[in-house]
């Protein structure tokens, strides 16, 4: 006999289950700083306040690239060896985003809006040189490889 649950029913237990693996974290992360603060250390140690930011100590990495990959869901492992990252830097930076999220979350959305500032700002200022660039014929030693380019084109459009 087949007990099949309904979607709707699948759906909660769903939900229920990833509740029960936050508190689990919660519960993980305060252990942790508490077991550091106990032996005399900072909370997170590996996480210092830079020009640039929140960053891992020891290295230009900031938690905003971190929260690209938290954001998109990908799984701690992935992010350790994306960044190259120690466990311990690893288990620092991913506990001070999720203690601290609101404030680490207001600080991303900054830092993007930024960088999206920044990104406008060069793509206005160097239109006019990338258009006269363009414009220019190619050098003369580059000739044969403009045409060898030219003729693959023509070759996969048609």
């Amino acid at each position: 006999m087949e007990n099949s649950l309904s979607v709707q029913e699948l759906r909660q237990q769903l939900a229920q289950l990833e509740a029960e693996i936050r508190q689990i974290k919660v519960k993980l992360i305060k252990l942790r700083r508490d077991a550091r603060e106990a032996q005399g250390e900072p909370s997170y140690p590996h996480i210092i306040r830079t020009d640039s930011g929140l960053t891992i100590d020891g290295s230009r990495l900031t938690l905003y690239s971190i929260m690209d990959l938290v954001i998109a869901n990908y799984p701690p492992e992935y992010i350790k060896d994306f960044f190259n990252l120690t466990d311990e830097k690893n288990n620092d930076a991913l506990d001070y985003i999720e203690e601290y999220r609101a404030e680490v979350e207001t600080e991303y959305q900054l830092v993007l809006k930024q960088a999206e500032e920044n990104r406008i700002y060069w793509e206005e200022r160097n239109r006019e040189h990338l258009a006269k660039v363009a414009a220019k014929p190619p050098k003369p030693e580059y000739a044969e490889i403009y045409k060898k380019l030219k003729e693959h084109r023509e070759k996969y459009k048609a």
